[in-house]
């Protein structure tokens, strides 16, 4: 008939590109060492699939906050946090989370993973990270 046929998006529990943007606010230097700050991170869907929430499990998304020294080691005091809604397709969600600067000097990197999988970098997707 007339009636346009609509198609639920693929997820990221199937789906392998994640085509989006990661902006980090309150990550802003100086930080001092053991320094606590709530950052706010915004993931921006810009892709065709929807993103699952954590809360599904296999194929939901959190967030790896985590601090890295110039060799590229993992340094102490990583954070993760959850995607709490679906983020489908052309939308964005903000999430929070608290985290304390490590000692020496370090590189903080905050990326999107799909639980049961990998990161979001694997597949080309979107990342943020800077000097801290």
């Amino acid at each position: 008939g007339d009636k346009p046929v609509e198609v639920d998006p693929p997820t990221s529990l199937v789906w392998g590109e994640f085509e989006g943007r990661v902006a980090v606010d309150g990550a802003e230097v100086p930080w001092d060492i053991g320094e606590m700050r709530r950052l706010k991170i915004r993931l921006d869907n810009l892709g065709f699939c929807r993103w699952l929430s954590a809360e599904r499990g296999d194929g939901g998304v959190v967030v790896r906050i985590e601090f890295r020294d110039r060799e590229d080691d993992p340094l102490p005091g990583g954070a993760w946090a959850a995607l709490l809604p679906d983020l489908d397709p052309g939308r964005w969600e903000e999430i929070e989370a608290q985290i304390e600067r490590p000692p020496g000097a370090a590189r903080l990197i905050v990326e999107p993973h799909v639980m049961g999988r990998t990161g979001f970098r694997a597949f080309g997707g979107p990342y943020w990270n800077g000097e801290v």
